[in-house]
């Protein structure tokens, strides 16, 4: 879940960027 949730939050992040 780790790596997973770390890929999340830069794509979210450059999503609403």
């Amino acid at each position: 879940m780790s790596n997973e949730t770390a890929t999340k939050k830069p794509f979210k992040l450059r999503l609403i960027e």
